[in-house]
């Protein structure tokens, strides 16, 4: 039986060189206008590398591409070796040749072919006209004409019109003509969609934006676009109905139509509380859990054979507790750009049930966000709830000896002097000790009574505490990053007035006081980019199930870190 040979081994060693000149030059890939390499894999260094790039040519190779892009007549082949030319020499008449070559292309038309050859190659006209400027205003010309070509199906001019916006060449007062036509694209196609009414009607609004046309209509036919969404999913408890009414009810208030704004307001209201999520258990394995039981019991059995105040001392300074932010950052990161959600669209319910669709960016703080949130729950938060349920239950920890540590061992039991406007002689002086006293019996009666009945509405009652310290703590911060000499105060809407939780969180002195891993913690806990608990509280977004010991446990541990100092005068040492 005879084997095939080789074609390289049909021919000697001067034709095996040019042969493969010619099949690199067919294994690059064109993307976006760029000659780019098809195949990818990593050097003994793990670094990723690609296949074919214009340097591995030999000088007899880019000689004998030079002779053939004038040989050869297929418009396919010019721009192929021109365009590789130009990268290669640097030599502007490759790029102005590879240009002509590919407007040769547009004219060729083939079934099925757009994307191709066609899209392509006005990409590649786009690409190289920006780096060579030639001929411009002619290209310019030519291209906008396609947009107009009775010939051309609407899907491809949409995505000419997206690649004209998106380039420097065009000005926008140069394309102040889309507008007018995207709204005859999306009222006459036959092969009209969702997806592409809503990006060629959000392109057209990019150019208004940019133009200072009246976009109302734009925005108008976008809510209209939606109802194909809510004709596909007439269930009402279907999440896309609520959040395709959600993004109508947006639209309609660009569109300053404020009668179907409020009729879609309505419906969206309606249709959120009325939305079915199925559950998904991803409980650890029966084994897994024993095994961290018996770990944090073993823990937990060691801290409270310490003295009380090591005890508190221990969840107040030590930092190994608390997820490294940098690391979980780093982490997140990288698996977030392995996940699928970079791929596809994310949608989020808030506490009342609104709909968001995340950005990429957002994807990825939701990413950092659960990361931290696990290893702060496997850490220092369930080392506390046993230290304070158990500790409780044994009276080695009451509300007594938590008032009394923090009344000697912190700022929060020290005499603040009352501002001048607020001084009387009744009221000189307050501590953040009285105010908080209140919510932190109550917390402590929760944790041991947790302890003996479990977390049942029955028997506990988060409501005091939670409330009570969240809102505490955002005013002791206050205090402490005036007293340390940093502004409270800050202009918004021209007006001046206090900061609030976030601010106070982010401004220098907050930088400079605090590690960067105590301020995550704070910013996890009562911020956005975590459990949101300061806002929930403040506007009474919470219901009697959504207070939790596991939240009023994250309070206490970020009041117990901001106890974790004494306030000094200025000729003494500062702590």
């Amino acid at each position: 039986m005879k084997q095939l040979k080789p074609m390289t081994e049909m021919f000697d060693f001067e034709w095996n060189n040019l042969l493969n000149a010619e099949h690199i030059s067919l294994r690059f890939a064109l993307r976006e206008g760029q000659l780019i390499s098809d195949f990818y894999s990593v050097d003994e260094n793990g670094k990723e590398i690609g296949f074919p790039t214009p340097d591995v040519y030999s000088e007899e190779q880019i000689t004998y591409l030079k002779e053939r892009a004038q040989l050869v007549k297929n418009p396919v082949l010019i721009a192929r070796y021109n365009h590789i030319l130009f990268y290669v020499d640097k030599n502007q008449k490759y790029g102005i040749n590879a240009i002509n070559a590919y407007k040769k292309l547009l004219n060729l038309k083939l079934e099925n072919d757009a994307y191709d050859r066609f899209i392509p190659a006005i990409e590649a006209i786009i690409k190289l006209t920006e780096k060579i400027k030639y001929c411009v205003e002619t290209t310019k010309k030519e291209l906008v004409a396609l947009i107009n070509d009775k010939q051309i199906e609407i899907y491809q001019k949409h995505i000419i019109s997206t690649l004209l916006i998106n380039s420097p060449l065009f000005k926008s007062n140069e394309l102040t003509f889309f507008p007018e036509l995207a709204l005859q694209w999306i009222g006459h196609s036959k092969e009209a969609g969702f997806f592409n009414n809503k990006e060629i009607l959000n392109n057209a609004i990019r150019v208004c934006n940019n133009n200072g046309i009246d976009t109302s209509i734009y925005f108008e036919k976008l809510a209209e676009n939606e109802l194909i969404i809510l004709n596909e999913h007439p269930d009402e408890s279907d999440f896309i109905r609520a959040q395709a009414l959600g993004e109508i009810v947006e639209y309609y208030k660009k569109a300053k139509n404020t009668e179907k704004y409020e009729l879609y307001l309505k419906k969206y209201t309606h249709a959120k509380s009325q939305i079915e999520l199925h559950a998904i258990d991803v409980s650890p394995d029966k084994d897994a859990q024993r095994i961290l039981n018996e770990e944090i019991n073993r823990r937990v059995k060691a801290i409270l054979t310490w003295e009380v105040d090591v005890i508190f001392y221990h969840f107040s300074i030590h930092t190994h507790l608390f997820p490294d932010i940098d690391s979980v950052v780093e982490i997140a990161t990288k698996n977030y750009r392995k996940s699928f959600l970079q791929h596809v669209t994310s949608s989020v319910f808030d506490i009342n049930n609104n709909i968001k669709t995340l950005s990429d960016e957002e994807n990825l703080e939701k990413e950092i966000y659960t990361n931290y949130s696990y290893s702060l729950g496997l850490g220092a938060l369930i080392e506390l709830i046993r230290v304070l349920q158990v500790g409780a239950y044994n009276r080695k920890i009451t509300y007594h000896h938590l008032y009394d540590y923090l009344n000697r061992k912190s700022w929060f039991g020290q005499s603040i002097e009352e501002t001048k406007m607020r001084c009387s002689s009744d009221n000189k002086s307050y501590t953040w000790l009285n105010l908080l006293a209140p919510a932190l019996h109550s917390f402590m009666i929760q944790m041991e009574t947790s302890f003996l009945v479990g977390k049942g509405l029955t028997y506990t009652n988060w409501v005091l505490p939670l409330d009570s310290l969240t809102l505490k703590f955002e005013g002791a911060l206050r205090d402490f990053i005036r007293i340390v000499g940093g502004n409270t105060s800050v202009v918004k809407r021209n007006e001046l007035q206090e900061m609030l939780l976030d601010d106070l969180l982010n401004c220098e002195a907050a930088k400079k006081v605090f590690s960067k891993n105590d301020l995550t913690l704070f910013k996890m806990i009562f911020t956005k980019k975590g459990d949101n608990i300061r806002h929930s509280i403040a506007h009474g977004f919470y219901h009697p199930g959504e207070y939790t010991m596991e939240k009023c446990c994250k309070v206490f541990l970020c009041i117990l870190r901001l106890s974790a100092y004494r306030l000094t005068s200025k000729n003494e040492t500062n702590e």
